[in-house]
């Protein structure tokens, strides 16, 4: 029932009918072996082990299938709050690398000089940040 929705609903394909079968892997020897997260290719003598089954399924369609076609507009799937989310993504990844505290963020630094040479010049006025205690 989920593949028949599935088909349905993303791409609009009515079905008669669905087979499925699962396929039991062939049992091979050696395995290969993982030392401290890291996996090895290289198996172990004497060790016999069947890898996951497959489940395939074969479904008998209504009309033929036609692909539909690339889509070129991707404003109904709000594609810039996407590729803003993935580059904040990827700044969140590189601050969190072993030499992200490294790196230098200049949008930052140009606030910082801003607001110093504000300070300075007598446009803003210098308040300490609690640190929530009251005294």
């Amino acid at each position: 029932m989920d593949l028949r929705d599935y088909l349905f609903h993303a791409y609009n394909v009515r079905i008669h009918g669905v087979r499925s079968y699962v396929k039991l892997q062939r049992i091979t020897h050696g395995k290969p072996f993982t030392v401290d997260g890291d996996t090895y290719p290289r198996p172990q003598n004497r060790r016999w082990h069947r890898p996951p089954s497959v489940k395939r399924m074969t479904v008998e369609l209504e009309r033929p299938f036609v692909w539909p076609e690339p889509l070129e507009d991707f404003s109904a799937f709000n594609q810039e709050q996407h590729s803003a989310y993935e580059e904040e993504a990827k700044t969140m990844q590189e601050r969190q690398t072993p030499t992200g505290d490294t790196m230098v963020n200049e949008e930052r630094r140009i606030a910082m000089r801003e607001q110093a040479k504000a300070l300075l010049e007598g446009r803003a006025k210098w308040k300490p940040v609690g640190n929530g205690f009251s005294r």
